[in-house]
C-alpha cells in the first residue's frame, strides 16, 4: 500500500470543499485506492489529499491516484476551478540516512559480529 499526496489549487485560493474526499472516493473505489483524506489549506495556496493505494509499484499507485483525481475534477462540478497541480509519494531519504548512521556499524540495527 502506498500513501500518494495530490496538490490541489485554485485561483482564488480557496480550499477544496469538504466533500471533496468523498468526491474522489466514488470515482475511484473499485481501482485500488483504500481510503481519501482531504487536508485543507491553512497557510499553502493548496489543499492537499491523501490516497491510500494498494498497487504494485510506485509508479502504479501513483497513476491510480493521478486517475482518479483528475476523474473527479471532470466529473463534479463542486470542484470546478480546481486544478491538480502534482500527484505523488513523498520520499524522505534525510530520516532514513539518518537512521541507517546511527551507531558504530552504519546501520539501524547492532552489528550481529
Amino acid at each position: 500500500m502506498y500513501l500518494v499526496h495530490a496538490h490541489f489549487s485554485h485561483a482564488h485560493h480557496i480550499p477544496l470543499p469538504a466533500e471533496a474526499a468523498q468526491l474522489i472516493w466514488d470515482g475511484c473505489a473499485e481501482r485500488g485506492v483504500e481510503h481519501v483524506v482531504v487536508h485543507s489549506a491553512m497557510e499553502r495556496d493548496d489543499s492537499l489529499v491523501g490516497l491510500y493505494v494498494l498497487a504494485r509499484s510506485v509508479e502504479e499507485a501513483e497513476g491510480v491516484a493521478a486517475r482518479a483525481c483528475r476523474r473527479a475534477l471532470d466529473e463534479h462540478v463542486e470542484l470546478a476551478g480546481f486544478r491538480l497541480t502534482s500527484c505523488g509519494i513523498r520520499l524522505v531519504p534525510d530520516f532514513y540516512d539518518q537512521q541507517f548512521r546511527r551507531g558504530p556499524s552504519g546501520r539501524d540495527m547492532p552489528d550481529p559480529n
